[in-house]
């Protein structure tokens, strides 16, 4: 329902971290009107076409962060709808400026639907270099 907005416009960039490039990040939104607990949410990233491996994201929702592999073990926090979340990817030297595709795939345990929600997003968006 809300596939076009999930991510965030014009977020991707690099990471820097003790003088150098760490990785990247993306912001995202949850497909959903009503927030979930983080224990409930799931999702896939690739970008430039390659998957990314959740024990290189981490998942940052109002100013905390959580390791995605871990997600489905936190519930005493929710994400909520219209709040952005970030994706930073550990990936030293980040991404080479310029245009890449951004693909994020986001499966919801919504408690009175027997099967998860699923949205969808792509984006191209540029990093500056």
């Amino acid at each position: 329902m809300f596939d076009r907005y999930i991510i965030v416009e014009d977020t991707l960039r690099n990471v820097e971290g003790d003088d150098a490039v760490t990785g990247y990040a993306v912001d995202t939104r949850i497909g959903y009107y009503r927030g979930l607990g983080l224990s409930m949410v799931d999702f896939d990233l690739e970008v430039d076409g390659q998957p990314i491996p959740k024990d290189r994201i981490t998942f940052r929702v109002h100013d905390t962060d959580y390791p995605a592999t871990s997600l489905g073990d936190v519930y005493d926090d929710r994400w909520g709808f219209g709040e952005a979340a970030t994706l930073i990817v550990d990936q030293p030297g980040g991404l080479a400026s310029g245009e890449h595709e951004v693909h994020y795939h986001q499966r919801l345990r919504i408690s009175y639907l027997p099967v998860p929600s699923q949205n969808d997003d792509t984006k191209v968006m540029s990093v500056a270099g």
